[in-house]
C-alpha cells in the first residue's frame, strides 16, 4: 500500500471517529499516534524534496483542521463541566440554607 493511500485511510479513520458522539479518547490517541508514526516513516523514506514538501503541506493543513476541531470540542466539554460544577454548588448551597 502506498504511503498516500495509507495516510489517507488513517486520516479517514480519525475523521470517522470524530464524527461519533462521545468517542473514546484512548482510541483517538491511538489512531493519532499511528497516523503520526506513518507520516514520520513516509517522510523518512521520501527522497524527493518536492514530494516531501507536498506530503508535509497536505498533512499540515489536515492536522491543523483536526487540532482546531478537537480543541473546540475540548473547550465545549470544559464549559459544560464548569456549568455542572456551578449547578452542583448552587444546589448544595440551597440545601445548606433550607
Amino acid at each position: 500500500m502506498s504511503w498516500s493511500v495509507q495516510l489517507q485511510q488513517q486520516r479517514d479513520d480519525i475523521e470517522m471517529l470524530l464524527q461519533t458522539e462521545a468517542y473514546p479518547i484512548e482510541l483517538f490517541a491511538e489512531l493519532w499516534q499511528t497516523y503520526h508514526q506513518s507520516l514520520e516513516s513516509c517522510c523518512t523514506e521520501s527522497s524527493d524534496p518536492a514530494d516531501l514538501e507536498s506530503i508535509l503541506a497536505d498533512n499540515l493543513q489536515w492536522v491543523t483542521l483536526i487540532v482546531q476541531q478537537v480543541s473546540s470540542e475540548k473547550d465545549a466539554v470544559a464549559a459544560k463541566v464548569l456549568q455542572l460544577q456551578k449547578g452542583k454548588r448552587a444546589q448544595q448551597s440551597y440545601g445548606d440554607n433550607n
